[in-house]
């Protein structure tokens, strides 16, 4: 369980600190029990507050809904774009088909396996697929686009004689890969299969397996290369 922080007092104003305690517990309930299974009063236990807390905050239930995925969202959009961009920057724009892809697969997968609040994201974000509570085009608009964006602005300078439309399709299946190894994972551990039948065994290899793949698939699409 997340560890608690030191109660608010009654007469004590809402603070940031607050704020952030609840959308942090709020993530946890909401991906663990859902959205109708989390109660108000689950949510301010686990932060340590007040309802007032909640109120003062996000008026209801639905608005802290949306503020942990735009937080959340926003969180993983800055590691990934910034991470592109640095990787960018480090090697002068120099940087070969393979380590761009390379690094955004690190990029994609870090911080939803090796971070708590990733994790929590991931399962609350399958809940949002089967059960739709957020304005339309908001995960696009948030993360979606800003993110692709920024990949396909690298594979300009990389590779320039590849169409756009043929890049977007080429990062697509990129992406559905790397959402299938962690959609899956959890399922094979569970299952206790042993790495026999298990293709998601060693993450090192799979992640070399999908670089090698989609550079395969680009470089398809890179006239100059042909």
């Amino acid at each position: 369980m997340m560890p608690q922080l030191p109660p608010i007092k009654e007469n004590q104003k809402p603070n940031s600190d607050a704020s952030e305690r609840i959308v942090k517990a709020a993530l946890y309930l909401f991906a663990t029990k859902g959205f109708s299974g989390t109660s108000v009063r689950d949510i301010t236990s686990l932060a340590n507050c007040n309802v007032a807390a909640i109120n003062y905050h996000f008026k209801n239930k639905d608005n802290l809904y949306v503020k942990v995925f735009i937080t959340e969202l926003q969180r993983l959009k800055d590691f990934r774009i910034n991470g592109l961009n640095t990787i960018m920057t480090e090697k002068s724009n120099n940087i070969t088909l393979k380590e761009l892809i390379y690094t955004f697969c690190h990029l994609f997968l870090d911080p939803i396996i090796n971070q708590s609040s990733g994790k929590y994201l991931t399962k609350l974000w399958m809940r949002e697929m089967l059960d739709n509570r957020l304005p339309n085009g908001m995960i696009i608009e948030n993360m979606i686009k800003p993110t692709t964006e920024a990949f396909l602005k690298a594979v300009v300078i990389i590779a320039p004689t590849i169409n756009q439309k043929d890049a977007l399709l080429c990062f697509h299946s990129l992406v559905a890969q790397l959402i299938h190894v962690f959609e899956h994972m959890d399922l094979f551990d569970e299952a206790h299969t042993g790495d026999t039948y298990n293709p998601l065994a060693n993450l090192h290899d799979i992640i070399d397996h999908i670089v090698d793949f989609s550079v395969a698939g680009f470089t398809s699409f890179d006239h100059k290369a042909k």
